[in-house]
């Protein structure tokens, strides 16, 4: 077992803050350029592992991986995590787009696969803006979704593709090598032969274009009954080998689905997942990654449980969770001894129950009681070397970081020792009380007294060394940056 991160002498130190040179909103998202030198030979199954791709690798490296981004409603900045003076971008996002109210931006990092320039994806309402960091320039306004975009998820090996979710129930993908203004259209819905004319969220905007210049959308995953979300999608994960596709969402379900490229000028609409379950959380999931081929992590809101007393029926708060979990049917769909003979085409399933079957819980941690149900604590993993979260929640004071390795499989539950069955609701919410808190893992907990602001998003560097918390302090907007202290 694993020691505790604490115990090995991770020690991050407060290095600087940065905030915006005028008054305006908190931070509300923060993501650190997630490459590294070593990651060209992953990227694009390694086409582009070669010269002149490798100085020119090189030189992105070199400038951009000291690099990361944070958004507002307002404005969007890139900052570097080692030169607080330098400040390479401050687009105000007003100029571009209309603000909302209810739901924070989300901004993610790409490539394009030819010229290997670093994008930023900014997502305001329901549009998304594609930047291109080194002309500073907007080069692509997508839109198309029915409802607020809630998180964008970025291809880790094919980091052209990228996926918005949304208030709508839907989640789009989208490719960047393509154009918005290229022709495309509905596919037809049986009995009738011709295209479909579907407007958002389930297939195009019907009237008004999709958006200009870079990026056009190829894939719709559809809500509803039959076999897509029944609320808010609020994430996604793409799995990094495999044409799979994990999502999310405040109907506590949990969905895969089968995501296979094509480049076709017919937008491909799927409405019925590989695998779907609401057996794994009881509140809203906020976000989910995977941490190998089927295993997964998710974590959810603080829920609300029905509980009796006396005559008297109340509502009680429980714990948000966290969740290491194993999808059981992966070799079924795709057996590794079998890898050039895969389906083109895989057909979902639109029951939960049948597919709850398919899965595994491995360990289950709580986070810290919340007083307000339905909080959701914004969570970021690292993305190389052992497996490592922060989170925080949001207008906290504290930024937690814990490392996973220690983690231990749950505890078997146990019976009720009362000589009669308790009311399903008061036991359910007994036996969710009773998992192991988060802190036995071995938290660090980086934190800035009240007065001096509060977080709204965190994050941190692909190796897990820097920590970036985003919020404000005042009326200024802030980001407060931790580095790792040299041993």
């Amino acid at each position: 077992m694993a020691e505790p991160e604490t115990k090995r002498g991770l020690d991050l130190n407060l290095s600087f803050k940065l905030k915006l040179p005028s008054p305006g909103p908190p931070f509300e998202a923060v993501a650190f350029f997630p490459w590294g030198a070593q990651d060209l030979a992953d990227l694009w199954k390694g086409e582009y592992n070669k010269e002149p791709y490798i100085h020119t690798w090189a030189s992105t490296i070199s400038s951009y991986k000291p690099v990361f981004a944070a958004a507002s409603k307002t404005h969007a900045c890139i900052f570097s995590s080692q030169n607080p003076a330098i400040q390479p971008l401050d687009l105000r996002l007003s100029d571009q787009v209309q603000s909302a109210d209810g739901w924070t931006t989300q901004i993610a990092w790409a490539l394009n696969p030819t010229s290997l320039s670093p994008f930023l994806l900014i997502a305001v309402d329901r549009k998304v803006l594609v930047i291109d960091t080194r002309n500073q320039s907007v080069s692509g306004l997508l839109r198309g979704h029915g409802g607020t975009i809630t998180s964008i998820a970025v291809h880790l090996t094919s980091p052209h593709i990228f996926c918005t979710t949304s208030k709508d129930f839907t989640t789009r993908i989208y490719d960047l090598t393509r154009s918005a203004t290229e022709p495309s259209t509905n596919l037809h819905w049986a009995p009738d032969p011709r295209p479909s004319g579907a407007g958002l969220p389930f297939g195009l905007r019907a009237v008004e274009p999709e958006g200009h210049d870079q990026g056009l959308c190829t894939t719709v995953l559809v809500g509803g009954k039959s076999g897509g979300h029944r609320a808010a999608v609020l994430g996604a994960a793409f799995h990094p080998v495999l044409p799979v596709l994990a999502t999310c969402g405040s109907d506590r379900a949990l969905k895969i689905w089968y995501v296979r490229p094509r480049n076709t000028k017919t937008l491909v609409r799927e409405d019925k997942p590989l695998f779907s379950t609401t057996k794994i959380h009881q509140a809203s999931v906020g976000s989910l990654v995977w941490l190998g081929r089927e295993h997964l992590l998710s974590h959810c809101a603080t829920p609300v449980f029905r509980a009796c007393e006396g005559e008297e029926t109340i509502l009680k708060t429980g714990k948000g969770t966290l969740v290491i979990w194993e999808w059981l049917a992966m070799d079924r769909f795709f057996p590794p001894e079998h890898v050039d003979s895969w389906q083109d085409v895989l057909r979902g399933s639109a029951s939960e129950y049948q597919d709850s079957s398919s899965l595994k819980v491995i360990a289950e941690y709580a986070f810290e009681q919340q007083l307000k149900p339905n909080v959701i604590p914004r969570i970021h993993s690292c993305s190389r070397g052992e497996p490592r979260i922060s989170y925080t929640y949001p207008g906290s004071h504290a930024i937690q970081v814990v490392g996973l390795a220690s983690a231990r499989p749950r505890k078997k539950p146990s019976f009720s020792d009362q000589g009669e069955l308790a009311p399903p609701d008061q036991d359910a919410l007994r036996r969710h009380l009773n998992i192991e808190p988060l802190a036995n893992l071995g938290c660090i907990q980086l934190s800035i007294p009240p007065e001096e602001g509060s977080f709204h998003a965190c994050a941190m560097g692909p190796d897990g060394d820097i920590v970036a918390g985003a919020g404000c302090a005042g009326s200024e907007a802030v980001i407060w940056v931790w580095h790792k202290r040299p041993l």
